[in-house]
């Protein structure tokens, strides 16, 4: 694989091969995490889907291909993000507790009481 890759990389102008070495790089990792991620059964070797992924490209192909990676996980990031301003935002407009005071409150005088009457009906 390494002697066709060396091929394809040699075939690109001067200035791609930069580029093309970065979109193995992504594909790479992209290949992990989704082995990872998608609980595959192992051994499945990330070089293997590699391998398949990038056969029969060329070049700009590849580097093509890890743009548009890329560009999903950009997406992905800021989907992620802005479900977690929502929470936030849901979060900030929830009544404030701060002036609740558990020890002093009726409640835990209901439920201290109740305990202590459960107790002593029992013990008698």
């Amino acid at each position: 694989m390494k002697s066709s890759i060396e091929k394809v990389r040699q075939s690109l102008p001067e200035d791609k091969r930069g580029e093309f070495d970065e979109a193995l790089s992504i594909l790479y990792m992209s290949q992990m995490r989704n082995i990872l991620t998608q609980g595959m059964p192992l051994p499945i070797y990330p070089e293997q889907k590699l391998k398949e992924l990038i056969n029969g490209k060329t070049g700009l192909e590849i580097i093509a291909s890890a743009e548009d990676i890329k560009r999903k996980l950009q997406e992905e990031r800021k989907k992620h993000i802005l479900q977690e301003i929502k929470k936030l935002e849901e979060k900030k407009h929830l009544p404030k507790m701060t002036n609740f005071s558990w020890l002093n409150s009726k409640l835990f005088e209901h439920v201290i009481t109740s305990k202590n009457d459960n107790i002593m009906t029992r013990k008698s």
